[in-house]
């Protein structure tokens, strides 16, 4: 993972000096990978790759976008982007609509049966965040929910200060 890959052969190696960010790095690895995504969705019986269930639950999140948009926001190709959408547009999960902004452009958005599956897909997490939380106390959970939230807040504001 991040904080135990090799840089290179021969090079020991690299290690933050936070445990925290060593932590929280591993933790982003865990959480983006394919196989994660993937397994998510099949833990519902549902036959979504990692680029499905990624625009599944952007779309939910950020409501109808171009698929160029969805490529930048999830860091792959206008190619990769197509084909999920051919899968998912043939499962009747999104469609196409014109641009309310440009009528000479789409936008991709989920149909009834489209939000019914990132809800899905969000009740997953939720049910996943039960079971790894489930011999917390209640108090640690919270607390840990709220300092979870301020960094977040604090993430959020220190990436505003770096655009």
């Amino acid at each position: 993972m991040a904080a135990t890959e090799s840089a290179g052969e021969g090079v020991a190696p690299l290690q933050y000096r936070s445990e925290l960010v060593a932590i929280l790095a591993d933790l982003q690895g865990v959480w983006d990978s394919p196989r994660f995504q993937s397994g998510i969705a099949h833990s519902r019986r549902r036959d979504f790759g990692a680029i499905e269930v990624r625009i599944l639950w952007t779309l939910a999140r950020r409501g109808p976008l171009r698929s160029s948009a969805l490529a930048q926001l999830l860091v792959t190709g206008a190619p990769t982007i197509s084909k999920a959408l051919v899968k998912l547009t043939a499962s009747d999960l999104v469609r196409r609509e014109v641009d309310a902004n440009d009528r000479r452009a789409h936008t991709i958005a989920l149909t009834a049966d489209g939000v019914a599956a990132a809800q899905d897909l969000y009740d997953a997490g939720d049910d996943m965040m039960a079971e790894l939380l489930a011999d917390w106390p209640a108090d640690e959970a919270a607390a840990f929910t709220r300092y979870a939230r301020r960094f977040l807040e604090q993430t959020i504001s220190y990436a505003t200060r770096l655009s």
